[in-house]
């Protein structure tokens, strides 16, 4: 039977192992890990993720080939959160990954980004859905 999961990762769950929670609930339905197929969807991209200087240490803490997904950015650094949910889904076993590619904060005109939203100081981020079809 068709199984299917949905897991919301920003930084803070994907270090925490959310996607891989959201797989092992989907292996215990009966899903063969080797079948499982992930899709990456749109998010903010890594050159407008910038963060301050210490926000990678869990990162690196919870495995040291995270500091790929870090590059500096002056006084701060960037982060590559589509490529470390990839990593830590290609960890886990999963071969099979699309990334639609979408930085949700650089693309104003078309999605809503609650850390776009936070630097202007705006009342209201908007709301996103995704939907699995």
């Amino acid at each position: 039977g068709g199984v299917i999961g949905a897991a919301h990762a920003g930084w803070g769950g994907a270090v925490k192992g959310v996607l891989e929670s959201t797989l092992n609930a989907m292996i215990e339905q009966g899903v063969e890990r080797n079948s499982i197929r992930a899709a990456i969807g749109p998010c903010i991209g890594w050159e407008s993720y910038e963060v301050s200087r210490g926000f990678e240490t869990p990162f690196l803490n919870e495995d040291p080939q995270s500091k790929i997904f870090f590059k500096e950015a002056g006084e701060a650094l960037k982060f590559y959160l589509a490529g470390y949910i990839a990593f830590r889904l290609r960890r886990a076993g999963v071969t099979k990954i699309e990334d639609v590619v979408i930085d949700t904060y650089g693309y104003e005109e078309s999605w809503f980004s609650y850390r776009r939203s936070t630097h202007r100081k705006e009342a209201q981020y908007g709301r996103q859905l995704s939907v699995i079809a």
